[in-house]
């Protein structure tokens, strides 16, 4: 090619590809399109293809520059989210803060007014006593009398409350009168063997069982009743309150004979805790 080769503008130099450069470094240090000849080159081609290859590397430059110009931004957009993120959690965290600590003063100043009226109570079973102990006595005194009373309100409020009935179609019935659930269990009748069911039976207040073997009992009773006259025998209802505590209803089955005809009446005596063996 010889030592003068054309010059290029720079828009010329911008405009040729990658391809058509490396053609240019080719055709200088390969004049005629033969590899080895490298003795054939004259010194101005050797420079053309070191220019031609330095912009080469100033495009790969360009391009690797851009390539990680591009992923440092990504990551500073991404650091930039997170530290936003970051701030908008600490700013929820405030708020919730400061939320949580109005919940709580509310909470402070509704257990103080309580504390206060009972502490207005107390004063007042305190000026209203005449026994002779100091403050902190009565204070014991007035908080075991309170505790000792809801203690047994709450008691009483769990203690069962039955009807037990035997009707004009010889059923037997046992009816829950009280205001928290029964569960009932079984029964048994005076000289024979107790009865459990085989699954208990919830009874919530105002609910009835209906026990098996009414007519049985009639007959029987009234078989005594004709030989006896006027006849009672003995009859237990098996039950649990909500607290799983065991009662026995002690009841009294007696047979007459009135203005109404041959029945069987019924007695509650007595509802009582007391143990009983069952399942």
């Amino acid at each position: 090619m010889g030592d003068a080769w054309n010059m290029l503008t720079l828009e010329q130099l911008q405009v040729l590809s990658n391809e058509e450069i490396v053609q240019q470094v080719n055709e200088r240090l390969a004049p005629g399109g033969v590899p080895g000849l490298t003795s054939m080159a004259q010194p101005g081609d050797v420079i053309a293809a070191q220019f031609y290859m330095g912009e080469l590397d100033r495009r790969e430059n360009r391009r690797v520059n851009a390539q990680r110009d591009r992923l440092d931004t990504k990551r500073r957009r991404i650091d930039l989210g997170l530290e936003l993120l970051i701030v908008v959690l600490i700013g929820l965290e405030l708020i919730l803060g400061v939320l949580a600590g109005r919940q709580q003063s509310k909470y402070n100043a509704q257990e103080l007014k309580a504390f206060a009226a009972m502490q207005q109570v107390l004063s007042t079973l305190q000026i209203s006593s005449q026994a002779t102990a100091d403050t902190l006595g009565h204070l014991e005194s007035a908080t075991q009398s309170i505790k000792t009373a809801t203690q047994g309100q709450l008691a009483v409020s769990y203690d069962p409350s039955v009807m037990v009935r035997f009707d004009i179609g010889h059923k037997l019935d046992v009816m829950n009168n009280g205001r928290t659930n029964i569960t009932l269990w079984g029964s048994v009748i005076e000289g024979q063997r107790p009865y459990f069911l085989k699954v208990p039976s919830v009874l919530p207040p105002n609910a009835g069982y209906e026990f098996d073997g009414g007519e049985s009992l009639y007959a029987q009773m009234l078989a005594r009743f004709e030989k006896e006259g006027p006849v009672s025998v003995g009859y237990d209802v098996y039950v649990k309150n909500e607290l799983g505590t065991k009662f026995v209803a002690n009841c009294t089955l007696t047979f007459i004979n009135d203005s109404f005809g041959q029945r069987i009446v019924t007695k509650l005596n007595a509802i009582a805790r007391r143990d009983w063996q069952g399942k």
